[in-house]
């Protein structure tokens, strides 16, 4: 490959008339016949250089070329390295109409405004050259150099990958797609920020998927596409594009965090768990959210019954029972002592027997006046409080009570401090904080400690 660079010394504005004898020799010499050599290599220039200025004559048409006709470049080529580029200028444009092929020497001309300050002004001639010649190697990468000064990286880009076909394998073009495609993706990037700051989901949507035909093994198109589709209220697009970007080498504990919420948020409780416990390994704040996954993944896969009151908004005793029937072993496999009470408004309940067994374990009362225990009726805070104490008792198969489970009635405040139950002014009570009540009421009643 034969390239031009600019050397570290040169002649100085007005040097080029030193060089008026040896162009007057070479015109002299232009009766000579014979025919030329090849372009002679004169430097090599380092890949990542913003002009390449490669040879004038590489790629183009040298039909009917002799040695003096090379001479004359080479005066012009020689200027042009001693930095002389009015000599330069003026040397190409004399020789212009005494080669076969003038646009070698139009290009020569383009190469000295250009070192000399004039790019924007290269820009259209080299358009019409390479118009001309679409194969002129030379040129082609002078094209895409020009536009890449300016700025226009994609047009650039187009030019490099041009120049690749005509010279497959060419270190600088395959080194300056390489900076094209970062300075475009990088580009790309902060308008696809600016873009969802300012709410514009459309032109942050269109950047992300620039970014992955730019580099669809890197990770950022995908993360923006799933900040889109997250702020759009697609969580399974953003759950699918979220592990896509992390399969491509996000780890940050945020972005594992985000990952694990879209998880929770399209009902991959387990994955969710699974994430949040390896956070929470690394940062403490993480637990509560991996106990949140758990109880929703225990959620999930509950019966009908007990998932739709573990759901419920306001809980009621007779889903009360249910959950105590389906969450606790021993509210199933206690023997029920004694004569159970009548409840009249069990009988066509659909869980009467979760119902009947509250009632004999003494979980739920019937009214002695109206003989019903109140299925419909919601549960409140304080009658769950005495329900979660008289289940530890059942729970701990005679261990010592821990304190915040001892008092009768129940203290809504001891088993706030225990975490058993959320501070709240709401006088009833969910299902889903029901059900962790349960859970952590049993663990602690087991176990003297709450996870």
């Amino acid at each position: 490959m034969t390239r031009i660079f600019r050397p570290p010394g040169g002649m100085g504005r007005g040097a080029w008339r030193g060089l008026l004898p040896t162009f007057l020799f070479l015109l002299l010499a232009s009766c000579e016949g014979g025919s030329p050599p090849p372009p002679r290599t004169i430097a090599v220039a380092v890949p990542d250089s913003s002009f390449g200025f490669r040879d004038p004559r590489e790629g183009a048409d040298l039909k009917g070329f002799k040695k003096k006709h090379m001479r004359l470049v080479d005066a012009g080529v020689e200027a042009f390295l001693a930095r002389d580029y009015e000599g330069a200028l003026a040397l190409f444009g004399a020789s212009r109409y005494q080669i076969p092929n003038p646009d070698i020497c139009e290009l020569g001309e383009i190469y000295a405004g250009i070192a000399g300050g004039g790019v924007s002004a290269a820009l259209p001639r080299l358009e019409k050259l390479v118009q001309r010649q679409p194969g002129y190697i030379s040129a082609v990468e002078a094209l895409g150099d020009v536009l890449a000064n300016l700025g226009r990286e994609r047009e650039a880009l187009d030019r490099y990958r041009s120049l690749l076909r005509l010279v497959p394998g060419d270190a600088r073009a395959v080194n300056r797609i390489a900076t094209m495609k970062a300075r475009m993706y990088e580009k790309t990037r902060v308008a696809a920020v600016q873009s969802l700051e300012r709410g514009d989901l459309e032109g942050a949507r269109k950047a992300g998927t620039g970014l992955i035909s730019l580099d669809a093994r890197a990770p950022g198109g995908y993360e923006i596409l799933a900040r889109v589709a997250e702020a759009s209220g697609k969580f399974e697009d953003a759950y699918s594009w979220a592990v896509q970007a992390s399969n491509r080498g996000t780890k940050s504990l945020e972005w594992e965090d985000l990952v694990a919420e879209m998880a929770m948020k399209t009902g991959r409780y387990a994955e969710a768990v699974g994430i949040y416990d390896s956070l929470a390994k690394k940062e403490e704040r993480y637990r509560e959210k991996a106990e949140n996954a758990r109880l929703e993944f225990r959620i999930q896969n509950l019966p009908d019954p007990a998932r739709k009151a573990a759901l419920s908004p306001r809980l009621t005793r007779g889903q009360l029972a249910t959950l105590l029937w389906w969450t606790v072993a021993e509210i199933r496999q206690r023997p029920v002592t004694g004569q159970s009470q009548i409840a009249t408004d069990v009988v066509d309940h659909p869980d009467r027997q979760a119902v009947i067994r509250a009632i004999g374990l003494g979980f739920l009362r019937v009214s002695e006046d109206t003989h019903r225990v109140g299925v419909e009726t919601p549960v409140s805070r304080q009658e769950l409080g005495n329900v979660l104490r008289r289940l530890a008792v059942l729970s701990s198969a005679g261990v010592k009570m821990p304190g915040c489970l001892s008092t009768e009635p129940a203290s809504l405040q001891a088993l706030e401090s225990c975490g058993i139950l959320p501070a709240s002014s709401v006088k009833t009570v969910t299902g889903r904080e029901a059900i962790r009540a349960i859970e952590r009421t049993v663990r602690l009643a087991r176990e003297g400690y709450v996870r």
